[in-house]
């Protein structure tokens, strides 16, 4: 099964959805992939995200805890701008995976158009 992708123009949106918090911008998510922060793919000068990844991006981002509760309003990203996280994606992966959450199907980095 090919993973679906999330463009990163819509990611701040998903990452909204998924935790009810605010997210960083997209120039701040945009830097992020470009630093190799945030893991993304590239096709045809778009970059996308795994579906997959979202929820240990929001943890990396500090949006959820490692066993995929929000975190309380006091400690959320409130800001538009975001400092370079504290946990890498891996190690976001391998929390959530510890705490319980279903390991992300991952079959390949291509992006089908």
């Amino acid at each position: 099964m090919t993973p679906q992708y999330v463009p990163l123009a819509e990611l701040a949106r998903e990452l909204e959805q998924s935790t009810g918090e605010r997210s960083p911008t997209y120039r701040s998510l945009y830097s992020m992939v470009l630093s190799g922060d945030l893991p993304a793919d590239r096709n045809r000068n778009r970059w996308f995200v795994k579906r997959d990844d979202i929820k240990p991006i929001a943890v990396m981002l500090g949006l959820l805890t490692l066993d995929g509760q929000k975190i309380p309003k006091n400690g959320a990203c409130t800001h538009a701008k975001v400092r370079r996280p504290d946990l890498t994606i891996a190690q976001a992966r391998v929390g959530l995976l510890r705490h319980g959450a279903a390991p992300p199907r991952d079959k390949g980095s291509r992006v089908s158009t």
